[in-house]
């Protein structure tokens, strides 16, 4: 017995043996599959089939990587947003450098050591901007490799930057 077509051209349904569940729709073309190898629509092989898969479930874990390690990198340090108190000039200035608070320490040691300047020297934001850069370049190629290290990566990474933010309120309240 013959299944109903769902297009034009569909071929009947599979013989024994076959899988027609493992590619219900080419991932190339979309044409709806009844049978398992080379795609009769657009000629795809079933091993270019199977990298296509692969690839948009690695895309799918990387941007899901991508988003656990920033939420790990910046979560910690907004508590410069959470915290009581009045909306003053010099917490404004603490606000400007959210974006690159998570490399603010390193970038500050690095910046007094290579060039001899302070944190609101431009040379000085730069040097935090690439450590918050490389801590979320560095997780995030750490993180790639699996499961299980994103969890132990982004759980280390949100301990570190707890403690970070500590130390940065303890550094605003002085």
């Amino acid at each position: 017995m013959n299944a109903i077509p769902s297009r034009v051209g569909d071929q009947p349904s599979a013989a024994p043996g076959d899988d027609p569940d493992e590619f219900p729709a080419c991932p190339g073309c979309g044409y709806l599959r009844r049978t398992t190898g080379r795609c009769p629509e657009c000629g795809l092989s079933y091993e270019a089939m199977t990298s296509l898969r692969d690839r948009a479930l690695r895309r799918v874990g990387a941007r899901w990587t991508g988003v656990w390690v920033l939420l790990a990198l910046y979560l910690p340090q907004c508590w410069i947003f959470l915290m009581p108190g009045s909306w003053s000039a010099y917490r404004w200035s603490w606000i400007a450098y959210w974006p690159v608070l998570p490399g603010f320490l390193p970038g500050v040691v690095f910046g007094r050591a290579v060039f001899g300047v302070g944190p609101s020297d431009p040379s000085g934001i730069a040097s935090m901007a690439a450590m918050t850069a490389a801590l979320g370049i560095g997780a995030f190629m750490l993180a790639r490799r699996g499961s299980t290290r994103r969890a132990l990566v982004c759980t280390g990474l949100f301990g570190v930057g707890v403690v970070h933010a500590f130390v940065l309120h303890g550094l605003y309240s002085a």
